[in-house]
Parts: structure tokens; C-alpha cells; sequence
């Protein structure tokens, strides 16, 4: 049996590069694609993306944005040190 690998953390995971989201359950059966990394808005919604659409997720609020979490452990990262890694390279 194949284990599920669906987050909970995400209220949606984008699944294609023009921004569709999807319920992480249906991105994962229907998609194949589970977050890697989740962008959390101030008023708590949230927004995953797996490696190949991070900076679509990343560009959907850019401005609203208040912290992220990252695969393997999710841990709260302020989105500040988000955004000094994407300009470091």
C-alpha cells in the first residue's frame, strides 16, 4: 500500500506554472503533487507549491506573506528570511 503524503498545514498547493490551486488532497490524487514549501498569509490562509512552482505560489501575495514553512519538518520561518534567500540566489 502507497503511503499518502497529503499536508494538512495548506489550505491549497498550486499545481500548474499560470497559479491553479487545488485542495492538498486533490492536488495529491489527482495531480500527484504535494507541497514542499507553504507560504502563510496573515490571516492565516495558506498556500503550498512543490520545488517546480514555489515562485508562483511565492508571487500570488507577495505583499501578504508573513512567514513560510519547508519540507521535511515544516518548521514557522519568518517570510523575511524567504526572501533573503531568493535574492542571495
Amino acid at each position: 500500500m502507497q503511503k499518502v503524503e497529503i499536508n494538512p498545514l495548506c489550505s491549497r498547493v498550486v499545481v500548474n506554472e499560470l497559479g491553479l490551486s487545488l485542495r492538498p488532497s486533490d492536488a495529491f490524487f489527482e495531480r500527484n503533487i504535494c507541497a514542499r514549501i507553504i507560504f502563510v498569509r496573515s490571516d492565516g490562509w495558506s498556500l503550498g507549491a512543490p520545488p517546480e512552482f514555489e515562485q508562483v505560489a511565492y508571487e500570488q501575495w507577495p505583499d501578504y506573506w508573513t512567514h513560510f514553512r519547508v519540507f521535511p519538518d515544516f518548521e514557522r520561518l519568518p517570510i523575511c528570511e524567504y526572501r533573503n534567500k531568493v535574492r542571495k540566489g
